[in-house]
């Protein structure tokens, strides 16, 4: 490792191998270390992962941003699930949360 900054995160959480499903997570650092490549590859294998390793039939998350829910969808086949209403207080407001959802059946990479 080269000490270098953190370029994000991203982690599959709340698994539950009974009904074969996780959330999906990615948190981008830096703006300056910020682009769609970084953020395509770790999605990418993260969902490559969860359902080619750890043999899960459902990836879902949500964001406050609809955009990033857009190109999940438009690179990744994600759908869009609904809106959780003011889910969120961040910088002083509260936020909507956009979920979306893909099943290992509809996964696909687009680029």
């Amino acid at each position: 490792m080269d000490g270098g900054p953190i370029t994000g995160i991203a982690s599959l959480g709340h698994i539950d191998y009974i009904n074969s499903k996780a959330e999906f997570s990615i948190i981008i650092g830096e703006r300056k270390s910020q682009n769609v490549a970084n953020f395509i590859e770790a999605t990418r294998l993260m969902l490559c992962h969860g359902f080619y390793s750890l043999n899960l039939n459902r990836i879902y998350g949500g964001s406050i941003s609809h955009d990033h829910v857009k190109l999940m969808c438009r690179l990744f086949n994600c759908k869009e699930e609904g809106v959780l209403r003011k889910e969120v207080f961040k910088n002083g407001s509260y936020c909507d949360v956009y979920r979306y959802g893909v099943l290992r059946e509809e996964f696909r990479i687009t680029n």
